[in-house]
C-alpha cells in the first residue's frame, strides 16, 4: 500500500497540467519524503478536480462508478501509475538528450492508441484537437485526458525551459520555467528553495572559525 500524502499540500508549480501530474510520484529524490499523493483512484479523481481539469459532475460520476466497480476502479488507478512512471521516464529523457528506450516508444504508442477509441476529433473555430467522449462514462476517462495533456507537452516540451528541481536539495520535480530570463531553479522558492538557502547558511555556520 503507498503511503499517502495530503491533496491539500500538492503544489501546483509545473507550469503544464502532465508535468503536475508526474510531480504526483512526491519526489524522485532518493533522501527526500516519501509518499504519493495518488493512493488511490479516489485520490486521482480528486486531483483532476483540483485542479480544474474536470468539472464537479465529472468526478462525481466517477466517484459513483468507482464504488460500484470496486475492483476495477484498483486496476484503472494501477494502469494511471503506469502511465505517469512511463511519462516520467519519457521527460528525464528530454531533458537529458538521451534516446527512448525501445520498449518506452512502444509503450507510448500503445497508450496513444488505446486513448483514441474513447476520443473524439472536435473542429473548433482557433484549432482542431482530440477529446474524450462524454468523460465520466468510463473509469480511465481520467487517463485519456491526461494522454492528451502529455501529447500537447511532448509536442513542444519548452526546450531549455524544461527543467526538475536539483537534487540533492531539490525534490527532482519537473516545471517549465516561465520566468523573463529563464532563471528559475527551484519548483518553488518557499519550499525546495528555501531548503537550500537553509543548507547553504548552516554550512557557512559549520565553517566559520
Amino acid at each position: 500500500m503507498k503511503q499517502h500524502r495530503d491533496l491539500a499540500q500538492f503544489e501546483w508549480c509545473a507550469g503544464q497540467p502532465f508535468l503536475d501530474f508526474l510531480n504526483t510520484a512526491n519526489n524522485r529524490n532518493p533522501k527526500g519524503s516519501e509518499g504519493d499523493y495518488l493512493s488511490s483512484y479516489e485520490q486521482w479523481v480528486a486531483w483532476c478536480l483540483l485542479g480544474n481539469l474536470i468539472p464537479l459532475s465529472v468526478s462525481q460520476s466517477l466517484m459513483d462508478l468507482a464504488n460500484e466497480k470496486g475492483e476495477l476502479a484498483k486496476l484503472a488507478w494501477q494502469r494511471v501509475i503506469r502511465f505517469r512512471n512511463l511519462g516520467a521516464r519519457m521527460v528525464l529523457a528530454v531533458l537529458n538528450a538521451r534516446q527512448l528506450a525501445t520498449s518506452d516508444c512502444k509503450s507510448w504508442r500503445e497508450w496513444v492508441q488505446d486513448s483514441l477509441a474513447f476520443r473524439e476529433f472536435e473542429i473548433e473555430p482557433s484549432r482542431c484537437r482530440w477529446t474524450v467522449k462524454a468523460p465520466g462514462e468510463q473509469l480511465d476517462d481520467l487517463l485519456w485526458i491526461m494522454v492528451e495533456y502529455a501529447e500537447a507537452f511532448f509536442e513542444n516540451p519548452g526546450g531549455s525551459r524544461l527543467k526538475d528541481c536539483p537534487t540533492p536539495e531539490g525534490c527532482g520535480w519537473f516545471f517549465q520555467d516561465q520566468s523573463k530570463n529563464n532563471s528559475r531553479r527551484w519548483c518553488n522558492m518557499k519550499t525546495c528553495g528555501n531548503t537550500a538557502k537553509v543548507n547553504r547558511f548552516n554550512a557557512k555556520k559549520r565553517q566559520a572559525p
